[in-house]
């Protein structure tokens, strides 16, 4: 890093307190000079897995091999540089763990660093790292990114393998990067995402997310409009759409059962041998889980289907969405529960439309609102990561 940091470990509440323990990286690479921590859903040789809750912890036993994306980074040449507090078991997108404490946003410290992967965006907002590994399934890169003045992707589904890590919804669940720094953004992105296989036009087509725009309203819209006037200087006029087929409340709740249904397989035997105590929040989420394992959700599988297909239309050859990653600043340490309760609605409804699709997602720190950072997202069809990189590029440059 660059910069003088003046958060230490300690005072981030980033980094779970475990003993250290060397990890061997390469000596050379692409990664190499580059330091990086690690969400606590990946394994890390030597370490435990945490998940982000106490039970889990105490059954984990250290692991002996990493986790799959972990080596990438290694091979590479990165140096891993610890691991870092998740919300507990990636299940929220406020960025508190009732049992391992609330990481700094180093970027804006009275605001919360968002969840699930807070250590992550925390670690690299307060200058410990150069960047980190985080997982998203619902928005767990991209919202803790932006709210730190980060960069963030989410990769196409399944282009990172997850063997090794924790999951949440494994038909939603990736792995991504944050970090402070352009360059070190597409060098780890790219170390992590590998080559497209995917021809994609050399210019985009820029779509506007008129949707979205209205749920956020006139004070995100207000940030957003100097960005998207920069982004029409380098790709040309914009076309205004609607990123969903229906109203984006009604995609929501579709998605939330779905997810839902899928978290509850993904943890029913952990729950059910070991009774975790989850924490405010977490607790009542898995409750709604637990109603929804055996259901029948017909309608709401159509309608995922009808919002792949229609984000996918308007991705197919070339297109690229451009939205505010946020429809504010971060949310405040201060806020009420109805207040947190508003605010994952709103980025729930955006980001869901992600993970349904499986597409690659990029945020970028090219922003401010209320003193704060303030995300710039772009959306390119699945497959073309390296592409979406690319026009991120092209976009920073300015």
């Amino acid at each position: 890093m660059t910069s003088i940091s003046t958060w230490t470990r300690s005072s981030s509440r980033a980094y779970m307190p475990y003993p250290d323990h060397a990890v061997a990286h390469a000596p050379t690479g692409p990664l190499a000079g580059l330091s990086f921590t690690v969400k606590d859903m990946f394994d890390v040789e030597g370490y435990p897995t945490s998940a982000g809750s106490p039970t889990m912890l105490a059954v984990s036993g250290i692991k002996s091999t990493n986790a799959a994306a972990v080596q990438l980074l290694l091979d590479a040449g990165a140096r891993f540089d610890g691991k870092v507090v998740t919300d507990e078991l990636a299940y929220s997108v406020i960025g508190e763990n009732s049992h391992f404490g609330t990481p700094v946003n180093g970027a804006a410290p009275d605001r919360y660093a968002g969840g699930s992967s807070s250590g992550s965006a925390s670690s690299v907002s307060c200058g410990l790292c150069d960047f980190s590994l985080g997982t998203d399934s619902g928005g767990s890169v991209r919202g803790p990114a932006a709210q730190c003045g980060l960069f963030g992707l989410r990769p196409s589904w399944g282009r990172v393998s997850l063997k090794g890590c924790r999951g949440l919804c494994p038909p939603y669940d990736t792995a991504g990067i944050m970090t402070a720094d352009a360059e070190v953004f597409q060098k780890a992105a790219k170390v992590l995402v590998g080559a497209d296989q995917k021809q994609v036009k050399d210019k985009p087509r820029l779509l506007v997310a008129l949707d979205v725009l209205k749920l956020f309203g006139s004070k995100s819209l207000a940030a957003f409009e100097p960005f998207l006037r920069k982004a029409q200087e380098v790709f040309g006029p914009a076309h205004f759409v609607n990123a969903a087929p229906a109203e984006l409340s009604r995609i929501l709740v579709a998605y939330q059962a779905l997810q839902a249904r899928e978290v509850w397989r993904t943890w029913s035997s952990f729950i059910q041998n070991y009774q975790p105590q989850f924490g405010p929040g977490v607790k009542e989420r898995f409750a709604k889980a637990f109603l929804m394992r055996d259901a029948v959700l017909s309608d709401e599988e159509e309608l995922s289907r009808k919002a792949v297909a229609h984000l996918e239309g308007l991705l197919s050859n070339g297109g690229i969405l451009i939205l505010p990653t946020l429809p504010d600043a971060a949310l405040k340490l201060t806020a009420t529960d109805e207040e947190q309760s508003i605010w994952r609605t709103k980025i729930s409804a955006s980001f869901c439309l992600g993970g349904l699709a499986g597409v690659p997602w990029a945020t970028l720190p090219i922003a401010q609102l209320d003193g704060a950072p303030f995300g710039i997202s772009l959306v390119s069809e699945r497959g073309a990561d390296v592409w979406l990189l690319e026009q991120c590029r092209k976009l920073v440059a300015l």
